[in-house]
């Protein structure tokens, strides 16, 4: 089954994510915040990643790009 990292600020709805998937038999992990999400997508290392919650400023791009860059792939760019 697939390893999904559900990252959300609002602890009702990541709670509730996470325990869906896992009745589902889904591996899930997840974090409150932007951060702490990084943390774990390079611990647990997920197949697919569910992200609703940004930094000030920070597009899902960005996010897709710092998680890549601190994995140690091609650095991207933003157009």
């Amino acid at each position: 089954m697939a390893r999904i990292v559900v990252i959300d600020d609002d602890s009702l709805a990541r709670d509730r994510v996470t325990a869906t998937l896992r009745c589902y038999g889904y591996e899930a992990a997840s974090a409150s915040n932007g951060t702490a999400g990084v943390e774990l997508v390079q611990e647990y290392e997920p197949d697919p990643v569910s992200y609703t919650h940004l930094r000030a400023h920070e597009t899902v791009l960005d996010l897709v790009c710092r998680l890549l860059l601190e994995k140690k792939k091609e650095p991207c760019t933003k157009h």
